[in-house]
């Protein structure tokens, strides 16, 4: 491990965790985890003022250079935290700091090297002044910003090559309520260079003031001409560039699709309109040039946009999972075998409850009489009656976010279809009814046949009430619904990009006998989506293989203890909820053991109830070490069955994590790294004096990584010290964070 200063070290923990212990917790619960004063900016700048406090001008002076050589290293998962502590130094306006705050604003260029980060640092100066006085490190607040920081963004605009700085101002136009435009005009930004006057007056006043003051000067340049000055190709360059970012809104699928296969947006797709990023088409061309690891965090969106269920022979499917063979590149992107599986469990658990129907279909195995059908699964098909067919139009009854239904003219014969009938009339008195329906089918193929029962229940009539056809109407399921296989719906006209393939289950159907002119409404549940098997098996298996066969051996001798009890595969892990305490533990001890050579394979004990029937786990690596393999060894049924009386009971007795090295003792073992997974059921109150004392009998000191994955433990007030790192909960991060704290980065 390095040697680090006290102060870096707090830094480097800082950066990596969010915390100035070695305590971690997955950033989207930080805020709801922890209380105000462990908030993670509140603890940054704390941090850089206990340093200040200490009026030491060599440490004060020493942390912005800090802060370089961690970026430079190019090791941390994220900036966030780097730009904000960068933030704090820049905002103390003591009279000692003032070399901190010089150099922390000539390192703006350095450390924000693209416009998202340029703006983080901006929100960051704000807030971090505000968190400073309200800690008592400053004396006084000001909203202003003083010339340092105008001329670090100045340097930063004009200091750049024109064309990046453009691409960059283009692809991140805000954060957090700032924008490019907001920082221009806060410094009074200018120039006397032509190509960043460019990019300077479409930032503040669009593309029309550019083409009122360069168009015609653009037409004569001719960048292939030998004689065309340097400047003149450049301004060119940034005009054209301008304007082929305008005219994307005005594309169709086709050129944008051709735009993108020439690779001019696949690595800018901030660039394109969100709506546009919802067909298949164009989501399958960026695709094929996107970085490998914004792919795979996109998944589920790709997912819900039908990218995996093109017409053509799963196109985007294909595609997906070709750009992974690509073992260079897989390497370069750094993805760990925790970060597929997330995606497989993200894709696999929501993915059939993109139209929200698990609520749905909850309440109605508890009331059936009393359910109302969720409106944003409503599809309202309007019948306008012709001379020879009927038209029917299919209309979403509330916009969805997550599947698009466009608007179809379909044709059917109307002597197949049944539908009962309500009269209405605006000089008559109406006719209020609703169908009660129940059991209604779940998705089929589309070679099945709608095969359902008929029988109706007509409420009492009300006389004197208005009938409307609108949103809002409730409907309630009854005992059986109409008969419906003549009723022959191409679903695929219906729903082209559709996940499935059918649109079966009729809600309400209404049919004007009296009145030919109006027009007949009937509301369909929009079609369960569809789990992609191909895609399924190769996050959770191919991927993931892929990803174990490039993790580096960490060459150490590391001892994994975990509980094994079978009623960690009812548990939940903290923020990712969908995982379940069991396959977090298979997860990290496979990508520990996967890289490892044969005869430095890391030992595995596997901690229960009681002492007697806690036990080294044994495995077989003549067969291959795949994550299901695992997982059965991992957390085996006794024969005996002696375990299964643990998940029947409602206080689950804790395990005992130091039995570990008293095992580890008696059978001479010396190991360099211990990592211990389980759930606040560990019992880790005398942990320190076992550790010291095995690092004692030894006489070497060891690593040790202890991971609540079910959330807060009442010892983590005293856990996080020394060489302990403590994780609490589960996220993509966690595996390698846990490389980073055994190779020494923190």
């Amino acid at each position: 491990m390095p040697a680090y200063s006290l102060i870096e070290l707090k830094l480097r923990r800082y950066f990596y965790l969010g915390h100035e212990y070695c305590i971690y917790v997955p950033p989207a619960i930080r805020t709801s985890f922890w209380v105000p004063k462990h908030h993670d900016d509140v603890t940054g700048v704390r941090i850089i003022g206990k340093i200040v406090k200490k009026n030491k001008t060599e440490e004060i002076n020493s942390i912005v250079p800090i802060i370089l050589k961690i970026k430079k290293e190019d090791k941390l998962l994220d900036d966030r935290l780097l730009i904000f502590a960068l933030a704090v130094c820049a905002k103390f306006n003591l009279e000692p700091c003032k070399k901190m705050v010089t150099d922390a604003y000539a390192a703006v260029s350095t450390i924000c090297t693209d416009g998202l980060k340029l703006l983080m640092f901006v929100r960051f100066c704000t807030k971090a002044n505000n968190i400073l006085f309200d800690q008592g490190f400053i004396t006084s607040t000001s909203n202003s910003h003083g010339r340092g920081f105008c001329k670090a963004m100045t340097k930063w605009y004009l200091n750049r090559d024109p064309l990046l700085t453009t691409e960059h101002i283009v692809r991140n136009k805000r954060y957090d309520g700032w924008s490019h435009k907001d920082v221009m005009k806060l410094i009074h930004l200018h120039s006397d260079e032509p190509c960043r006057i460019m990019y300077i007056i479409y930032t503040l006043n669009g593309i029309e003031k550019v083409e009122k003051l360069f168009g015609s000067q653009m037409k004569d340049v001719n960048v292939e001409d030998s004689d065309e000055t340097f400047e003149n190709k450049q301004m060119k360059f940034i005009y054209n560039f301008l304007y082929q970012v305008e005219g994307i809104k005005e594309m169709d699928d086709c050129s944008l699709r051709y735009e993108i296969q020439l690779n001019r947006w696949g690595h800018e797709p901030e660039v394109i309109p969100r709506e546009m990023l919802r067909n298949p088409t164009i989501i399958t061309s960026l695709v094929m040039n996107l970085p490998l690891k914004t792919i795979l965090d996109n998944t589920l969106f790709f997912a819900k946009n039908r990218l995996f269920s093109n017409k053509s022979s799963s196109v985007g499917l294909w595609e997906y999972i070709l750009r992974f063979n690509n073992t260079t590149l897989l390497k370069k992107s750094q993805i760990h075998p925790i970060e597929p599986y997330l995606q497989y469990v993200k894709y696999t658990r929501t993915a059939i409850n993109i139209l929200k129907l698990q609520n749905n279909i909850m309440k109605k195995e508890q009331n059936p009489e009393t359910e109302i059908i969720d409106k944003k699964l409503k599809v309202s098909i309007e019948l306008g009656k012709k001379t020879d067919k009927k038209e029917v139009i299919i209309q979403p009854t509330v916009e969805n976010d997550d599947e698009l239904f466009s608007e179809e003219t379909l044709t059917q014969n109307q002597n197949n279809q049944k539908y009962d009938s309500a009269s209405s009339s605006k000089n008559t008195n109406n006719h209020k009814s609703a169908i009660n329906l129940k059991n209604t089918k779940n998705v089929s193929t589309k070679s099945e046949k709608v095969q359902l029962k008929h029988d109706q229940k007509s409420l009492t009539e009300t006389p004197g009430t208005s009938y409307e056809v609108n949103q809002r109407e409730q409907v309630q399921l009854a005992d059986t619904i109409h008969q419906l296989s003549t009723l022959d719906i191409n679903s695929q006209q219906i729903n082209p990009g559709s996940t499935e393939e059918t649109i079966e289950d009729v809600i309400q159907s209404q049919d004007n006998e009296v009145n030919q002119n109006q027009k007949n409404v009937m509301f369909l549940i929009k079609p369960l989506p569809k789990i992609v098997d191909k895609l399924s098996t190769f996050l959770s298996e191919d991927l993931l293989k892929k990803t174990c066969e490039l993790l580096d051996p960490l060459g150490l001798h590391i001892m994994i203890v975990y509980d094994s009890r079978l009623c960690m595969k009812e548990k939940m892990c903290t923020y990712s909820r969908m995982l379940y305490v069991h396959e977090a533990i298979t997860l990290i001890t496979l990508s520990l053991i996967y890289p490892e050579k044969l005869e430095n394979k890391p030992s595995i004990f596997g901690l229960n109830s009681t002492s007697a029937t806690s036990k080294e786990i044994e495995i077989d690596y003549n067969q291959p070490l795949t994550y299901a393999y695992l997982e059965s060894i991992l957390f085996k049924t006794p024969d005996d069955g002696s375990d299964s009386v643990d998940t029947d009971k409602k206080v689950i007795p804790q395990v005992y994590p130091q039995l570990t090295f008293k095992w580890a003792k008696q059978n001479n073992k010396k190991f360099d790294v211990f990592v211990f997974m389980g759930t606040n059921k560990m019992n880790l109150r005398l942990f320190k004096k076992n550790i010291k004392g095995y690092q004692t009998h030894f006489n070497n000191p060891v690593k040790v990584i202890i991971l609540c994955l079910n959330g807060k433990h009442h010892e983590q007030i005293n856990l996080g010290r020394g060489n302990t790192l403590f994780i609490i909960g589960f996220d993509k991060n966690v595996g390698k964070l846990i490389n980073s704290f055994i190779k020494g980065d923190f």
